[in-house]
């Protein structure tokens, strides 16, 4: 990862976990996941944890059980926290102008659901002009 990279990690949330839920892997996606903070943090990238908020049907519910962060992969002090309600990270949040803050012109993305919240973020962030990973 270079200068002026974040990493953004996508609703890598408890509820994403349960049962019936399809997280290939999770052991193999966690542990690869958790070396990758790692060596972000090791080279001063920042972290952007991303948590959405939905409905109760979801299990992810602000402040419910499934709504917290994995605890294997969880964010550290600096660590930034953005909190939406779309498949958009960028949407009704303040994303975008932490990230121009920091001077970030390139993201590093990972998390679950490519097809929805990852994809629709990546999309989202190539449209606003940043390089994306």
């Amino acid at each position: 990862m270079s200068v002026n990279s974040a990493l953004l990690v996508i609703d890598v949330q408890l509820g994403m976990f349960d049962p019936g839920e399809c997280v290939h892997g999770t052991e193999h996606f966690l542990s690869t996941l958790s070396k990758l903070l790692s060596r972000a943090r090791a080279g001063g990238v920042p972290l952007v944890y991303i948590q959405h908020c939905g409905s109760e049907a979801s299990g992810l519910a602000e402040g419910g059980p499934g709504w917290r962060i994995h605890p294997a992969v969880s964010p550290s002090e600096g660590d930034l926290l953005i909190r939406k309600r779309e498949p958009d990270s960028f949407h009704k949040t303040e994303m975008h102008s932490r990230l121009q803050a920091l001077g970030m012109t390139r993201l590093f993305v990972t998390g679950i659901a490519t097809q929805f919240c990852v994809n629709t973020t990546v999309r989202a962030a190539y449209h606003l002009g940043y390089k994306v990973t």
